[in-house]
């Protein structure tokens, strides 16, 4: 459980999470070069922290809650063991992936 305000993920650092939200809401803020931006904000539901773990790129944007948030959490081995394990779990991620570029 997360309060107000809490960040979850940073925006340039490794990527070993997978993140469901499970109630709460949360802010997408990225750092384009122009100080910090809020681009999403994500609610019930929604998942964040795939792209790093599909890429193994840094993450891209640093996750901050809005509301107290419950979150449900996959390591890198879990993540990857439901994409080998669900060909619709991969696809529904690589749309969501898409979708936000």
């Amino acid at each position: 459980q997360h309060l107000p305000g809490d960040v979850v993920v940073r925006q340039g650092e490794p990527g070993d999470k997978f993140y469901l939200i499970r109630s709460g809401e949360v802010a997408v803020i990225k750092d384009l070069g122009q100080g910090p931006r809020t681009v999403a904000v994500l609610g019930e539901g929604d998942c964040f922290g795939e792209r790093a773990l599909l890429t193994n790129e840094p993450r891209n944007a640093t996750i901050r809650t809005l509301k107290k948030s419950l979150l449900y959490v996959l390591g890198k081995a879990d993540f990857q063991t439901a994409l080998d394990a669900s060909a619709n779990f991969r696809e529904q991620l690589q749309k969501a992936l898409f979708e936000r570029h």
